[in-house]
């Protein structure tokens, strides 16, 4: 499918860190080792030329452009996320991709529920901090109005899909005719250098845990059995989450997987042993290659085999790691793939 672009866009969000932001500022610089400077980081809610990038990417860039940058020509290729297909409406002459980090905000989401975010959005501390300190410029206002669930019904056929998990490949392919890929990011360039870390010995019996995605059910799972050490990975900057990576046993996440989502990744790739849910991509072998028996249907009903698993765990590691070592060998492979998929799509 390879096409020859004069210059290649992504939009980003400018001053998010988050893994969608990460992945969009890693295609840039993956796209630029393959094709030396055809690749360009927008940032897409910022008036201002003058932008200090983020600290935690500027080893993938080292500039941007804004949206007036980009010229609507037939060899210039532009990339956006999937919250912001919007922009597309925009250009009439250029290529257009969009790439699926997430899909089931923006494939599922009802009226209904969307009135729900909404409201849980304006009774949230984090928003009103985010009012205050002018966080929400009119660009962002705009993007929020506009970040209504992709229509594939009225779809233009000049819209190409890129898809950052199985999971989302599957649900695209069902609700799109349009041309669709498998564009699945590595984990970030941080843990890369670092490289893998699979030695056992000296960790802790620990469970790490994102309380944001998985801490009512967890609440639930320690309530039951206090002697278990839950650690929630919140406050941590990189070098600190590496090293409890390092010496924890396990990491568990029960929460919602739109995406491949990059923390049990992380974990995996530094020696932990990984226990999740069903749900999204992590009901997806291909996305999360872990045994059927780690992972579980987030319930009551299964509060007391999640307590036994992690116990079996804790205490007899050396049972489970080889049983969870295609997980391991597939994050380590992403990096290579990802070139190789960039060589082949641009």
């Amino acid at each position: 499918m390879m096409t020859s672009y004069k210059q290649i866009y992504i939009l980003c969000p400018y001053g998010l860190v988050t893994g969608g932001s990460d992945a969009l500022h890693q295609l840039v610089f993956y796209i630029n080792q393959v094709h030396k400077d055809k690749a360009t980081l927008v940032y897409c809610d910022r008036k201002e030329r003058d932008l200090s990038i983020p600290s935690s990417y500027q080893e993938y860039i080292s500039k941007y452009a804004l949206l007036e940058d980009i010229p609507d020509e037939k060899d210039i290729l532009l990339i956006v996320p999937e919250t912001l297909y919007f922009h597309l409406d925009n250009y009439h002459n250029l290529k257009k991709y969009i790439w699926w980090l997430s899909i089931d905000k923006n494939t599922s989401q009802t009226s209904t529920n969307k009135i729900k975010d909404i409201i849980k959005k304006l009774f949230s501390i984090k928003t009103w901090k985010r009012i205050f300190s002018g966080y929400y410029s009119k660009e962002k206002i705009k993007d929020f109005k506009n970040n209504t669930p992709y229509d594939f019904t009225s779809e233009k056929d000049d819209i190409i899909h890129l898809c950052a998990s199985h999971y989302a490949f599957d649900t695209i392919k069902q609700k799109s005719k349009n041309e669709s890929h498998l564009l699945v990011e590595p984990i970030s360039l941080y843990y890369l250098k670092k490289g893998p870390y699979q030695k056992h010995d000296e960790r802790k019996k620990q469970v790490l845990y994102n309380p944001v995605k998985s801490g009512a059910y967890v609440k639930e799972l320690s309530r039951k059995r206090k002697d278990i050490s839950f650690i929630p990975l919140t406050g941590y900057n990189q070098d600190e989450l590496l090293e409890l990576y390092r010496h924890s046993l396990l990491y568990v996440d029960f929460g919602p997987f739109p995406g491949a989502e990059r923390m049990p990744k992380e974990a995996c790739y530094n020696g932990c042993l990984i226990i999740t849910g069903r749900n999204g991509a992590s009901n997806y072998y291909e996305d999360v290659l872990l045994p059927d028996e780690d992972k579980f249907i987030v319930s009551k009903e299964n509060i007391n085999p999640v307590l036994d698993r992690i116990d079996a765990m804790l205490n007899d590691p050396d049972k489970y790691y080889q049983e969870e070592q295609p997980y391991f060998e597939r994050i380590s492979a992403l990096e290579a793939n990802f070139l190789k998929a960039i060589e082949e799509l641009f």
